[in-house]
């Protein structure tokens, strides 16, 4: 172990390895119910390059490791053994954006909220929005291949992963998948990667496919005598062709505590409700009419 720590101040500043129980207890949780647990030491790369010489380095002493970004997951991926080396991705945060071929090449550190605004400010739109959407890492959102209210409409993270580059338990760095929406040609290693957790390879960068800005919305909430009402009103709403950006049923008992804690009578009166919201491609187009 004292060879592994010895090799790792060469690849990394010294004050990016934290070996003392006070300094790495923020990686030793997540937010799964599975108990803390310390790892033997935490890394924090600063680059891409830093992360692919650590990780080898690891590789090469056979010693695990753990990827880990801000520990938003609910699966206990983040979670390391106590001879585990956790690799803190955190200050891997560039993005690069390609407007014309609605492209985004970003690596695994990035936050999904900072993502989205940037695109945002070019007209553009990356739809997966999990809850944790203001502190999660597009590499975790990979990984994990995160969904969100929206996926009704638009899919999941498996729809916008394009492909990236990857790091193998092997050492070897691959690129994966394609440049554009369109590839069908060899195997579909983007999928694969995408929901795999960590347990296939460590990714460096992560292409992905972007959408123009919808220029219209609507958020309306519907509530109904009984929940099979609303049930039913969501067939009837699907069934006639519409596919709102986001459709959430709430129960009764949602609808009584959120009375408990507002103190609206109307949220007291209904058995339960929808909450649907909806986007248009352009300003002419009625939004209800394109959800």
């Amino acid at each position: 172990m004292t060879n592994l720590l010895r090799e790792l101040k060469k690849l990394v500043d010294e004050k990016n390895i934290f070996v003392l129980d006070k300094d790495k207890t923020y990686a030793s949780f997540d937010k799964s119910s599975l108990s803390p647990s310390l790892p033997f030491l935490v890394v924090k790369p600063s680059t891409v390059t830093e992360l692919i010489k650590v990780a080898t380095c690891c590789f090469n002493q056979k010693k695990p490791v753990v990827i880990r970004a801000f520990g938003t997951g609910k699966s206990g991926g983040a979670i390391a053994k106590s001879d585990a080396v956790v690799i803190d991705i955190t200050a891997l945060n560039r993005i690069s954006i390609n407007k014309d071929d609605l492209v985004a090449e970003v690596e695994p550190g990035v936050i999904l909220n900072t993502f989205q605004e940037e695109v945002k400010k070019l007209g553009l739109f990356y739809p997966p929005d999990p809850a944790s959407f203001q502190w999660c890492s597009i590499g975790g959102n990979v990984a994990e291949n995160a969904a969100g209210p929206s996926t009704i409409k638009y899919g999941t993270t498996k729809d916008y992963l394009l492909g990236g580059q990857m790091l193998l338990s092997s050492g070897e760095l691959i690129d994966f998948g394609k440049n554009c929406p369109k590839g069908v040609t060899g195997y579909d290693l983007a999928s694969l990667l995408c929901g795999s957790e960590g347990t296939l390879a460590i990714f460096t960068k992560l292409r992905l496919r972007l959408l123009p800005l919808p220029k219209s919305f609507c958020l309306v909430e519907c509530f109904f005598a009984d929940e099979n009402q609303a049930l039913g009103a969501v067939n009837v709403l699907l069934n006639r062709g519409h596919r709102p950006k986001t459709l959430e049923f709430i129960d009764h008992n949602s609808l009584l505590a959120l009375y408990k804690f507002l103190g609206q009578k109307l949220l007291k009166k209904y058995k339960a409700s929808l909450i649907i919201e909806c986007d248009a491609r352009s300003e002419e187009r009625r939004v209800g009419k394109e959800c």
